[in-house]
């Protein structure tokens, strides 16, 4: 679930923008259209209208980048080309993308601060969603010298044998051109099981839908899954068409073609 997006200085955004699925505290109506979660009110729907131009777009490409950067582990070839045109060239700001999210009843902060295509600060946080402290899963830092700096939660970093990961991770692994959330949620370690369920929110459950998206294996779930079927078949006779419902035939390949 997402609570929150912040974006700076990558296409129409030029100074830190945020977008949030929190609910207006004085409005006390519509209860059934709030989750709870630890005590924070979030919002089950919310909608983005607005002038042509205004960055509806560009606010949806915005998180596909970050989703991009995380599940793809490195920087989009062109992302510095997403820069905010309007500023002044000799500042040569970095960009900045954050999410804060809720993934298998746990709340998570994430953020990457990019200049050139070099990650100059990557974060992981149990989030405590402005109620208690946010706990550090990982953070990575690129020094002026060219190397990276690399701090993880306390209890990883009291475990002797995950202090060889850390090493290992330092001189063999970590780019400064490239995220590291997705290399650290595969480490067989307890400790950085938080990093596995922040990835999987990335390359799972945030779906970002396009005008040029196409649904994959569509058939094949209808006739595997029979809740999406029964869902599947609602909505297509709500749209009124003379259609009540949707039956799949499977046919060998070769009978096929």
């Amino acid at each position: 679930m997402l609570i929150r997006f912040v974006a700076e200085n990558i296409f129409s955004f030029g100074d830190r923008k945020e977008f949030n699925m929190l609910p207006r505290p004085r409005l006390r109506t519509l209860n059934n259209h709030k989750y709870s979660f630890n005590g924070v009110e979030v919002l089950k729907l919310t909608t983005i209208y607005g002038a042509n131009g205004a960055g509806k777009s560009n606010f949806i490409k915005a998180l596909a980048s970050l989703q991009d950067i995380v599940v793809k582990g490195e920087t989009p070839f062109k992302l510095k080309d997403t820069r905010f045109k309007f500023q002044d060239l000799k500042q040569n700001r970095s960009q900045v993308l954050a999410v804060e999210f809720i993934q298998k009843d746990q709340a998570f902060y994430y953020a990457v601060e990019i200049a050139d295509g070099i990650f100059l600060t990557e974060e992981l946080y149990y989030s405590g969603l402005g109620k208690s402290k946010d706990t550090l899963i990982f953070e990575r830092k690129s020094m002026p010298d060219g190397s990276t700096r690399l701090n993880f939660l306390e209890a990883f970093e009291a475990d002797k044998k995950s202090e060889i990961i850390k090493s290992v991770l330092l001189e063999e692994f970590i780019k400064p051109n490239k995220s590291i959330l997705k290399l650290i949620s595969n480490r067989d370690n307890k400790h950085l099981n938080g990093a596995k369920s922040a990835y999987d929110w990335f390359s799972q459950t945030l779906q970002i839908i396009t005008p040029d998206s196409k649904p994959v294996a569509l058939a094949d779930r209808i006739d595997r899954d029979s809740n999406f079927k029964k869902y599947a078949n609602a909505i297509t006779a709500s749209f009124g068409l003379g259609i009540n419902a949707l039956k799949v035939e499977r046919k060998d390949v070769n009978d096929f073609f």
